[in-house]
């Protein structure tokens, strides 16, 4: 606060200051603490002329450095890889997985991991829904996404995964309505062709 001394200062005023005279009690305050930095500063020393300190400082490469985060990578959670391939192969069949992994290479082989990682062995292995339902569930976004060029081996997926044709002539009518009539169309069209293809008896 201010001093008392400066209070005495002000005219007019006995014992409440604040009170008898605020204008000049505001003239005094702002005049101290527009002034009270300028005395702080000067009451800190400068290096080399103040009292010498009684515990040495360290130099900056004595300092420990902070504890790393911990590897998130290594944290012991199982890598999804394997449990994905494996789903991967039930759902889309061996000869789909080894024609796609055999067209790989260098250049793609890196997201085809990535593909048997994260959409195989950390989204369909989850038990939230069963095979069926998740069929459903893809098919209609590749209808919804215009991603036609993945629909026929998530055709085999769906009756492999025990749609039935009636069934999924109903999701494809289904998307119909909310994604469109041409892209359901060009749906029905591959998936005409490959249930025929999957139904028809082999001689």
């Amino acid at each position: 606060g201010i001093p008392d001394a400066r209070l005495a200062l002000v005219p007019g005023a006995s014992h409440l200051a604040p009170v008898e005279q605020p204008g000049a009690v505001t003239d005094l305050l702002l005049t101290h603490f527009s002034t009270s930095w300028q005395d702080t500063l000067a009451a800190i020393p400068v290096p080399g002329t103040g009292p010498t300190l009684s515990a040495p400082v360290l130099p900056i490469a004595e300092i420990a450095p902070a504890t790393a985060a911990p590897d998130t990578v290594n944290s012991g959670r199982p890598d999804p890889y394997d449990p994905g391939m494996k789903v991967r192969r039930e759902v889309l069949g061996d000869a789909h997985v080894d024609r796609v992994l055999a067209a790989s290479d260098d250049f793609t082989g890196e997201f085809q991991e990535l593909v048997t990682r994260y959409a195989w062995g950390e989204t369909w292995t989850r038990e939230g829904l069963d095979r069926r339902t998740r069929s459903c569930v893809t098919l209609t976004a590749l209808v919804t996404s215009g991603h036609l060029e993945g629909l026929a081996p998530h055709i085999r997926a769906a009756l492999r995964n025990g749609l039935t044709p009636a069934e999924i002539k109903e999701v494809l009518l289904q998307t119909a309505v909310y994604c469109g009539i041409p892209a359901a169309g060009a749906a029905f069209t591959i998936a005409q062709s490959v249930i025929q293809e999957e139904t028809t008896p082999r001689p």
